[in-house]
């Protein structure tokens, strides 16, 4: 009997853990949105190749206010306070037939911003315990707030970063491939506030300044990030195959068959699946099936 009981927990130990100690990050998105209260709204998507029933996922201060969504099931998640911070501890119940599992963290936190005389500094360390192939964060200043110097990139870490505005905020941001475990993210921003916002004067001043920061850094207007964004915004944060995706649907008014982009790009029916496939996954194009095919929409302004 107990030689039985042995050879099951083995059996279980050798299912399980390739499950665990094998998962990878397909994307690990991360939108971070600074208030005027120095208080951090984070937003966290995660989506891994393969199904799984468990996510330790750790941060390095305390949250509050945790959200979590999945998009192929239902997840159950609740967090763990330790003295290195806080670890969000999710079970998830895939309901959908898919290879693949996506879950939304929804937080703030209020450790992150520190006024250091006339400026704000903001820190973050967004951990990595499993390879990622690609990441993607974006931070949002508060409303009115202008970076520290007009040298963009001596304002914030990593210094590759790039700059965005949708008319009310500054937005920097980083994309990154093929990340190894442990290589954790970290983000730094100093910026600066008006005084006195609270009266008139002041607040015709902050509208001038963003205005002109707008037209000093030549960005354009983001309303909505992978939902309104428009092809010029996106095209840049895009792999090469994807762009000839993109490319090929704004030459057709927005709109061909699976069957045209194959025949367009000269890629594979399954390379084309896949591209198509992720790029419905990040909210830029809509998918309708027709027959036995697919008619393929962009969701992005030309």
């Amino acid at each position: 009997m107990t030689q039985k009981v042995v050879v099951l927990a083995l059996f279980l130990f050798i299912c399980v853990v390739p499950l665990v100690g094998a998962q990878t990050l397909e994307y690990y998105g991360i939108e971070a949105r600074l208030d005027e209260g120095r208080i951090t709204k984070n937003s966290i998507v995660l989506i891994f190749d393969a199904q799984i029933s468990h996510l330790d996922y750790r941060t390095g201060y305390e949250i509050y206010g945790l959200e979590a969504e999945s998009k192929y099931g239902n997840v159950n998640c609740e967090t763990k306070g330790g003295k290195e911070g806080t670890t969000i501890s999710c079970d998830l119940f895939n309901t959908e037939d898919v290879n693949k599992t996506q879950v939304q963290l929804k937080f703030e936190t209020r450790d992150n911003i520190r006024k250091r005389g006339e400026y704000y500094e903001f820190e973050s360390t967004y951990l990595v315990d499993f390879p990622v192939e690609r990441a993607f964060a974006i931070i949002y200043l508060p409303e009115t707030a202008t970076l520290k110097t007009n040298i963009s990139n001596e304002s914030y870490t990593p210094r590759y970063g790039k700059i965005l505005s949708d008319g009310k905020h500054i937005m920097v941001y980083w994309e990154k491939e093929n990340i190894k475990a442990g290589d954790d993210l970290k983000f730094s921003i100093t910026y600066k506030m008006p005084l006195g916002a609270e009266s008139f004067y002041d607040v015709a001043m902050m509208v001038i300044v963003a205005v002109v920061l707008i037209v000093v850094i030549a960005v354009g207007y983001v309303s909505r990030l992978h939902k309104e964004s428009s092809v010029k915004v996106v095209m840049p944060l895009l792999k090469e195959d994807e762009k000839r995706i993109v490319e090929i649907l704004t030459q057709h008014n927005g709109q061909a068959i699976q069957k045209v982009l194959v025949r367009e790009s000269d890629f594979s029916k399954a390379k084309v699946s896949r591209l198509v496939t992720n790029l419905k996954e990040r909210g830029i194009v809509d998918v309708e099936h027709i027959g036995r095919t697919n008619k393929v929409t962009l969701k992005l302004r030309r």
